[in-house]
């Protein structure tokens, strides 16, 4: 259209030609940047899910973690301190249950949201 315009030559049906179609991709460009919008939302809506899931599996995963690795290292024969060993895996377990309560927190609050395009 620009270089329509600058060409000096009047031809209207040629510059609405081209009109509809700037308004048609203007349209579809629109439409699809919605589209992506939804589909951003669903996305987080579906890791929040996940996320809790994932959170609540860990949790309950770790509380068993423990015993057996005591086992394990009681087994093999690498006693040591165990009750030291004990208290860093908990430690451990409790660091990582409040990181994963933090990101959830942040993706429920929309502070850790996808980029947005372009």
């Amino acid at each position: 259209m620009w270089r329509h315009n600058e060409s000096g030559k009047v031809d209207l049906v040629a510059f609405r030609a081209l009109q509809t179609s700037l308004d048609f991709l203007r349209e579809q460009s629109a439409k699809f940047a919605a589209d992506l919008s939804a589909a951003w939302a669903r996305f987080n809506v579906a890791n929040i899910a996940f996320q809790r899931t994932l959170f609540a599996c860990l949790r309950d995963l770790l509380s068993e973690q423990v015993p057996v690795m005591i086992e394990l290292r009681r087994d093999l024969g690498l006693e040591g301190d165990l009750g030291e060993l004990e208290a860093q895996m908990r430690l451990q377990g409790h660091r990582m249950q409040e990181r994963l309560g933090a990101l959830i927190a942040k993706l429920e609050d929309g502070s850790a949201v996808a980029p947005s395009p372009g």
